[in-house]
C-alpha cells in the first residue's frame, strides 16, 4: 500500500506529483494493482478528470468520494 501525493496530470509539474508519477510507472505492469483515487464531492469535475485519465490509461480505479454531507 502507497499513500502517494495528489496529482493533476500523469505529467508532473513538481517533486510531489513526480514521486506518485513514478510509482503508478513502476506498479503499472503489475494486474493486480489497484488505485484508490479519493475525490471532493464539492468539486467532482476537477478531480474525476484524473480518474479518468488514469482508467483511461489502463489502471484498476477504485473512486472514493468524500464530504457527501457538503453536497
Amino acid at each position: 500500500v502507497y499513500d502517494t501525493p495528489g496529482i493533476r496530470s500523469l505529467d508532473p509539474l513538481s517533486a510531489d506529483e513526480q514521486v506518485t508519477v513514478d510509482i503508478l510507472n513502476k506498479e503499472s505492469n503489475d494486474p493486480n494493482t489497484i488505485l484508490m483515487v479519493v475525490v471532493d464531492s464539492t468539486q467532482p469535475e476537477r478531480h474525476l478528470l484524473i480518474a479518468h485519465r488514469l482508467i483511461s490509461a489502463g489502471y484498476n480505479v477504485f473512486i472514493v468520494l468524500t464530504m457527501p454531507d457538503l453536497i
